[in-house]
């Protein structure tokens, strides 16, 4: 059986939704507004299940229209026919500064950035140098 997992973003009023199917290497992803939840047979993301699974998905909290990602190691494979998508490099200074001190990436202060690691199965989210593991809201299992 397929699982699907649930996790609201803050701040935007958004739901990042990500299906895995049984005996498959890949993950299906979908950003949607949190009032209308649920799993489409689109995806917006293929993702490649890897213990090094790290792609990253950055929103601005003002104009979310548009939604950047990275992928560290090349695991996505892009589905949006809407064009929200847009590539970028991995810590492109637009969205990340660096601390010199700690040598860490943190988002800049206009930015929320959500990761998916781990065989697509964890999700970190960072905002304002502040960052939480989310928790997924439900779990369903399609027929």
């Amino acid at each position: 059986m397929d699982t699907t997992f649930y996790y609201e973003i803050p701040v935007i009023d958004k739901v990042l939704t990500i299906n895995t199917p049984v005996f498959n290497d890949y993950a299906y992803v979908r950003i949607e507004t949190n009032k209308s939840y649920t799993l489409k047979k689109c995806a917006d993301l293929k993702i490649v299940r890897r213990e090094t699974t790290d792609v990253s998905l950055i929103f601005n909290k003002q104009k979310n229209d548009t939604i950047f990602y990275s992928d560290r190691w090349d695991d996505v494979i892009l589905l949006d026919k809407k064009h929200i998508y847009k590539k970028v490099r991995w810590y492109d200074d637009r969205f990340y500064v660096k601390d010199n001190k700690t040598k860490r990436y943190y988002i800049r202060n206009n930015f929320i950035e959500v990761v998916i690691k781990d065989n697509a199965t964890f999700v970190v989210y960072q905002s304002n140098k502040l960052f939480r593991v989310l928790k997924p809201l439900s779990c369903a299992q399609p027929k």
